[in-house]
């Protein structure tokens, strides 16, 4: 939490930040010509920026000492790996444009990061805590205008196959069992009894879950008694849920808290 005193320096860095903005302003309008306007156009962008940016930056900061517990061991170290991520995530805030690959790229970094550096359940912790400030730098970058993922383009809603939709998708996942299941095997390929280990059920009970989930297409079985695993299309199902959750505020809380 910020003190009253670290407020109010805050504001002042602010107030004379806006002034030094102003005093820019009324220089260029006295020569106002189509360059100058460039001019113009570029001392508002950066100052904005700028000031976007400092404060971003503050926000990360406070924040990682505030949720990467004080005892672990590997402490600094990760406020460091993390930090230095996210840091560098927010040049692009001084870019008029982040496209498609800029973002794709960040995950990839973070995943990476993740996979190197989360070696036990208290570092997966950590971590979903950075990815929810990543995030954060992912709204920000929407909020500021300088990325879309086509979000703005508009869509056909009216060709959605309803029947499809329900039938393929809806129905055959809204049950928490086969829900768990279907995440499961996206992991890994598991057998019958592992099955039974995780969701709690026996026999006829989990043969039906399953089932569903195959005549949907969202699992196969290798061959009569053998492995279950995912289906591509299983796959891109739960990549899709993953994407709406992050998108959505309130789901994306819960599901990093969770």
């Amino acid at each position: 939490m910020v003190g009253n005193k670290e407020l109010m320096e805050e504001i002042q860095k602010i107030k004379i930040m806006l002034t030094a903005i102003n005093l820019n302003l009324k220089r260029l309008l006295t020569q106002y010509d189509e360059s100058s306007g460039q001019i113009l156009l570029s001392h508002i962008h950066n100052d904005y920026v700028n000031a976007i940016g400092n404060y971003v930056a503050s926000d990360l900061k406070e924040r990682l000492e505030a949720k990467l517990p004080p005892s672990c061991g590997k402490r600094e170290a990760c406020k460091n790996v993390i930090g230095d991520f996210l840091h560098k995530n927010l040049r692009l805030i001084r870019q008029l444009r982040v496209n498609d690959d800029d973002v794709r790229e960040m995950r990839r970094e973070f995943d990476e990061l993740k996979r190197n550096n989360a070696a036990n359940v208290e570092c997966l912790q950590c971590f979903k805590e950075a990815e929810l400030l990543f995030e954060r730098q992912i709204q920000l970058f929407r909020s500021l205008n300088i990325y879309s993922d086509d979000k703005s383009e508009s869509v056909d809603l009216s060709k959605i196959p309803e029947n499809v939709i329900v039938n393929e998708i809806f129905e055959p996942l809204a049950n928490v069992k086969r829900f768990q299941i279907l995440k499961a095997l996206a992991i890994k390929e598991r057998t019958f009894s592992d099955m039974i280990q995780l969701t709690g059920l026996q026999g006829g009970n989990l043969l039906f879950h399953l089932q569903k989930l195959l005549d949907a297409g969202l699992i196969i079985q290798r061959h009569e008694r053998g492995d279950y695993m995912v289906t591509e299309k299983g796959y891109k199902i739960l990549k899709g849920i993953l994407g709406i959750c992050r998108d959505l505020p309130d789901l994306n809380i819960v599901m990093f808290k969770a």
